[in-house]
């Protein structure tokens, strides 16, 4: 057998793993829900919303990237193959242990904050940068705007993968042959050992915890609701309260408003989670399987 032929053994070899070993292995400490929490319970139903998107959304990426991997081999050219094989299995193997699949789930963290981050941060850089130059008494096009929003994502974004590659021990190897495998075999590679490290660790732990979740948020509806509704009369009454203050009720009329869009809008938001669970799990049970 070449080592090209074990390099694509072992790419399927993994999926089987992925599919033999999934779940997560720790017990952990059973908490109380927070849903009887009225700051809770309101953005709860959007969170649960958003929760339900990112798992579709990774579900879609691992599918993407399960097609894709037998061909990872063949974005090669004459590599050393005994590397490249062990440079796969570590990818594989390193997200499965207790740190690196931790870091990875800060990872999704950090990256998800970081995109939602980045337009406020370019507009408060744009603006500084626009005062400054008003100071000097130089007349500004905007022609930098879109410059300080691209640079703050690239730089987010070189962040983030430079953090990534810290935890895995392939990326760091293959730093150390960078040079033996050629400017362009090493950064095929490190794309695909990036890739492989991020499918093993969904498939095998971030994909439950999230379907974990999910069922989570799911099981606590009722409360939920019960929540919202005894805040909503809560902060009714202190509206409607002669004695209250002006500043009091102006508040209180605020958060009536957002707790009331919470609860309208709360049923369909469960139900269309809800409905799609079966198919969810249904679709990742064949991700899984789908190269064995």
């Amino acid at each position: 057998m070449s080592l090209r032929h074990f390099s694509r053994c072992f790419l399927s070899l993994a999926l089987f793993v992925f599919a033999a070993c999934g779940g997560p292995q720790n017990q952990q400490t059973q908490l109380p829900s927070s849903a009887q929490s009225p700051a809770y319970a309101l953005s709860q139903p959007a969170e649960m919303e958003a929760n339900a998107a990112r798992f579709d959304a990774e579900l879609s990426q691992a599918q993407t990237l399960l097609e894709q991997l037998p061909n990872y081999p063949d974005a090669l050219s004459a590599p050393d193959w005994q590397l490249v094989g062990k440079l796969y299995q570590d990818a594989n193997d390193a997200p499965r242990t207790e740190d690196v699949a931790e870091g990875f789930a800060e990872q999704t963290l950090l990256t998800e904050y970081l995109a939602e981050a980045s337009a406020e941060q370019a507009k408060r850089a744009e603006r500084a940068v626009e005062s400054t130059l008003q100071k000097e008494g130089v007349v500004s096009e905007a022609k930098f705007r879109g410059g300080i929003k691209y640079a703050l994502e690239a730089a987010n974004t070189d962040a983030l993968k430079e953090r990534l590659g810290k935890m895995l021990g392939c990326i760091q190897e293959l730093e150390l042959e960078r040079e033996a495998l050629g400017k362009d075999n090493a950064t095929a590679l490190e794309e695909q050992l990036f890739a492989i490290a991020w499918m093993s660790w969904w498939l095998h732990v971030g994909s439950d915890k999230a379907l974990q979740k999910l069922e989570r948020q799911l099981a606590e509806s009722d409360t939920i609701q019960d929540t919202l509704d005894k805040a909503i009369a809560e902060r009714q009454r202190r509206v409607d309260d002669p004695e209250g203050s002006k500043a009091s009720k102006k508040e209180s009329e605020t958060q009536l408003a957002s707790l009331k869009t919470a609860r309208e809008g709360f049923e369909a938001k469960r139900n269309a989670v809800q409905d799609g669970m079966e198919k969810r799990r249904t679709a990742l049970k064949t991700a899984r399987e789908q190269y064995l």
